[in-house]
């Protein structure tokens, strides 16, 4: 089974605060959320929305790229 996006996401969010000594807490203050919801986020159960990649990129000093997986395709939808 394949991760998903979200699952991805999460595992950049983990290694970033890991790089940096951040607590779920502090991703959880980052975030605005408590810290069971930043949990769900971490773990990649909850995905981790577009402003929150924008507080999470700040809160690191990364840009939101840095968060993003770069080899996934993006298929544009047909209107």
């Amino acid at each position: 089974m394949s991760e998903s996006v979200s699952e991805r996401v999460a595992a950049n969010v983990r290694a970033e605060a890991a790089r940096l000594k951040m607590s779920q807490r502090d991703i959880a203050t980052a975030l605005g959320v408590s810290q069971s919801s930043a949990n769900r986020r971490w773990l990649g159960v909850t995905p981790i929305d577009v402003e929150e990649l924008y507080a999470l990129s700040a809160a690191f000093s990364i840009p939101v790229s840095a968060l993003l997986p770069p080899d996934f395709p993006v298929q544009a939808q047909s209107a």
